[in-house]
């Protein structure tokens, strides 16, 4: 597993199921997987959303849950779109960078301006750019080359995302909850 990879699941593997829950259902008498249970338990969100609306609502007390709620939802949204640009152009740029020299050093046939491009947007969504009719040592090159520098790409994209999920974690746990000397603050 890329270095990346591992970081940001250990980072947001922070899932809690109620006790005495399996997590399955039955069928037949057989346990049957929950769909995306492993996915959830190994750094999904779903499990920690409701707990988070509950520290986003509560402190908004009972003039502005409405406010808060609305606030928390804009937050996500804004946060998910970032985020997918910031760790898509990460990885676009680390796909970029690596792909003509590594093209070149395995002595590849060479591209046009217009091919390269098309091979890094290509290589940039994990598909190995391998041109129909292609004899399958070169294919097999090709393919080989692509899944390197896509593999270096997503794991440039996981080690920023850690690296922010680590400062999230850090921001939250010195913070402290403030006080409030005369009630809830209007807006």
């Amino acid at each position: 597993m890329p270095r990346g990879a591992a970081l940001t699941s250990a980072a947001s593997a922070d899932v809690r199921l109620r006790p005495g829950c399996s997590g399955r259902r039955r069928h037949a008498g057989r346990p049957v997987p929950v769909p995306g249970q492993r996915r959830a338990q190994l750094g999904g969100v779903g499990v920690q959303l409701g707990q988070h609306g509950l520290y986003v609502v509560r402190p908004a007390g009972p003039p502005l849950p409405g406010v808060a709620g609305g606030l928390q939802s804009t937050a996500m949204q804004v946060g998910g779109t970032l985020g997918t640009a910031i760790l898509g152009a990460v990885m676009s740029a680390k796909v970029a960078s690596l792909l003509p020299a590594r093209w070149s050093g395995a002595h590849l046939p060479a591209l046009t301006p217009a091919q390269l491009t098309q091979a890094k947007s290509a290589v940039t969504v994990g598909v190995a750019p391998v041109p129909h009719g292609a004899p399958a040592p070169l294919g097999a090159a090709i393919t080989s080359i692509s899944h390197a520098v896509f593999t270096s790409g997503m794991s440039a994209s996981f080690l920023v995302a850690s690296a922010v999920a680590l400062v999230g974690a850090g921001v939250g746990l010195l913070t402290r909850q403030g006080r409030e000397a005369h009630g809830p603050a209007m807006l």
